[in-house]
């Protein structure tokens, strides 16, 4: 359990991120977690140094290694593309949120050399006008040369999508990069406080990444913890 001071500067880093939407535009909003303040909203796969499905042949390559290990079967490239982003791996989709509170968790958890030094993360918006909405997903041409993102309600693909109540945009060369908003900075240092006051709220990482993989997680913590203060009463007389 956090002392008290950590859990009330994260409450006042949710107020202010609470407060900053209520000051925007009614329009549905997106919302994103960035670790740093100078990251740009470009998905992973078109990010210097980095490789992952950027065609066809490496989707389907991606379809042969998971199509056993998943029931049901994703029925379209697009399902099979958003499963392979929220796995990790790198794609032309980019992870929005319609919570800002989830957008926060992922702020303040997003670490890496390239985070080490940075005094803050960021939470950034855009308006759903900036994408072409895809209403049959089944449809569309995963790899096509658009000039505009799409965007996909991805919320009911799996489980971790719905959870973090997903919404994914889809790039082209042509559109790779977006010009973001900044809703809230988070400062560095209150980060981890962040992260126990947004427990409070139920955004814990239980929770974001709510699959089988995270109970057997969860599970294994659980009784080890258990055996553990069990070895310990048994061998320490009180």
């Amino acid at each position: 359990m956090s002392p008290p001071f950590r859990e009330h500067n994260g409450y006042a880093q949710i107020s202010k991120c609470v407060d900053a939407v209520g000051r925007v535009s009614r329009e549905p909003l997106l919302f994103r977690g960035h670790a740093t303040s100078d990251w740009t909203a470009t998905p992973t796969v078109f990010r210097p140094g980095e490789a992952g499905i950027s065609k066809i042949g490496d989707l389907k390559s991606w379809m042969d290694l998971a199509h056993r290990l998943i029931t049901p079967t994703p029925s379209s490239y697009m399902e099979w593309l958003v499963l392979a982003r929220h796995y990790g791996i790198a794609t032309p989709l980019l992870d929005w949120t319609t919570n800002p509170l989830v957008a926060m968790f992922f702020a303040c958890s997003l670490t890496g050399d390239e985070a080490v030094d940075k005094d803050d993360a960021v939470v950034v918006f855009t308006r759903r006008g900036l994408f072409t909405q895809i209403y049959r997903p089944e449809e569309i041409d995963v790899f096509g040369e658009s000039a505009q993102p799409w965007i996909i309600d991805a919320a009911t693909m799996n489980s971790r999508s719905s959870a973090q109540d997903s919404v994914l945009t889809l790039h082209s060369p042509l559109c790779k990069t977006l010009d973001v908003e900044t809703l809230t900075t988070i400062p560095a240092h209150l980060k981890e406080n962040t992260i126990w006051a947004l427990q409070r709220f139920g955004i814990e990482e239980t929770r974001i990444f709510a699959d089988l993989a995270m109970a057997a997680q969860r599970f294994n913590q659980n009784a080890a913890l258990i055996k553990f203060t069990d070895d310990f009463a048994r061998r320490v007389p009180w």
